[in-house]
């Protein structure tokens, strides 16, 4: 409930909540380099570290999520 805008109860879900955007950011930031690398037709070479780089993310992000 904390990404709805409700007041955050304690320190802990203040920390949490502050990776959680801290991930979105780099989601973002991934997103954005994945799509440029597409677009400019970068061998699949260069695209799969931020392919793997997006898959921790997610994993971190999912795995934060739990905790909360």
């Amino acid at each position: 409930m904390i990404s709805r805008g409700q007041p955050v109860k304690s320190l802990e879900h203040h920390q949490e909540r502050m990776e959680l955007r801290r991930l979105k950011g780099e989601l973002g930031s991934l997103g954005g380099l994945l799509k440029q690398a597409i677009a400019g037709g970068v061998p699949k070479e260069q695209v799969n570290p931020l392919l793997r780089s997006l898959d921790r993310c997610l994993f971190e992000l999912n795995a934060l999520i739990q905790r909360i």
